[in-house]
């Protein structure tokens, strides 16, 4: 990769511009891991560059940046580079629930992430991700019916073990052990990832210690 952005460099007469910028950024973050941090970086010049009459193209920068930040657990910056998309592009779906989740998950504020979340859902109210997040931040509320109508339509659009973990976590909250465990059975099914396992098998070992205390 080195040598890719020495080849850029180059050819740019050592004045990249934005967008070769944003394309050595993206080249960086598929390299792996080990390319995050530069990439944020280089992402973070481009938006300098960008002309601030190309509002589209700020909005698709600074969502890069949030996606690159948000996949480096850099949870601060991603929030704050959604955050600055929503500003310019107060309907864009994507960095509404990108940002939503980030309040919900990671940085403990769901009251803000409810707002962002039903933004989004009103713009497309049959995108399954967006009705996860939106459910997952009523969760958080403590507003499970609300959540467990969120989750339900979410997982009539697509079968998720995320959807399906976070449904059976309402369940429980409801304290509806038979309907969670069978919910928890089915996120298991679709193999999920090792965070996700994780918190499935937490929720199934409260919801047997639930089960035998009844």
């Amino acid at each position: 990769m080195q040598e890719l952005e020495q080849f850029v460099l180059e050819v740019s007469d050592d004045k990249p511009t934005a967008c070769d910028l944003k394309w050595l950024a993206k080249s960086w973050f598929d390299s792996g891991p080990d390319g995050r941090s530069r990439a944020i970086e280089l992402q973070r010049r481009a938006i300098e560059q960008a002309s601030e009459d190309d509002l589209q193209f700020r909005v698709l920068l600074l969502t890069n940046l949030g996606m690159f930040a948000l996949a480096g657990n850099e949870y601060q910056v991603a929030v704050d580079a959604f955050d600055q998309a929503i500003e310019l592009d107060p309907n864009n779906a994507l960095a509404l629930n990108n940002a939503a989740f980030l309040y919900t998950e990671r940085l403990g504020d769901p009251s803000k992430a409810l707002g962002l979340a039903k933004r989004a859902s009103e713009l497309k109210p049959d995108d399954p991700s967006i009705l996860d997040t939106l459910g997952w931040a009523q969760y958080h509320l403590q507003r499970f019916d609300e959540a467990e109508d969120a989750l339900r339509r979410s997982l009539s659009l697509r079968d998720s073990a995320v959807s399906m973990y976070h449904l059976a976590s309402v369940l429980f909250k409801q304290g509806r052990l038979d309907a969670a465990q069978t919910y928890v059975n089915r996120a298991i099914e679709l193999r999920p990832d090792p965070q996700t396992r994780a918190e499935i098998e937490r929720l199934e070992d409260d919801i047997r210690r639930a089960q035998n205390r009844e």
